[in-house]
């Protein structure tokens, strides 16, 4: 999950700069303007626990090989 958002991050950065980008378990993908707003659009449908890939796309963010841009969340209703 988190490599497929990785993968397309420079994409994203450049079509939704300063949006936030995630993906969910079920590879749906979505865009918004705070987490908040981007964990409802995914939404964790029947599942209970529902991991999430969350990415701030920053068209300038420095490349930082030790690090990855992208955090895994695990959200209960």
């Amino acid at each position: 999950m988190s490599d497929r958002l990785q993968a397309e991050t420079a994409e994203l950065s450049l079509l939704y700069p300063y949006q936030w980008a995630g993906m969910n378990s079920d590879q749906r993908l979505a865009i918004a303007d705070t987490p908040p707003e981007l964990l409802g659009k995914l939404g964790a449908g029947d599942d209970q626990r529902r991991t999430v890939a969350l990415l701030y796309l920053d068209p300038n963010r420095p490349e930082t090989p030790l690090r990855s841009p992208v955090t895994t969340a695990v959200s209960e209703r």
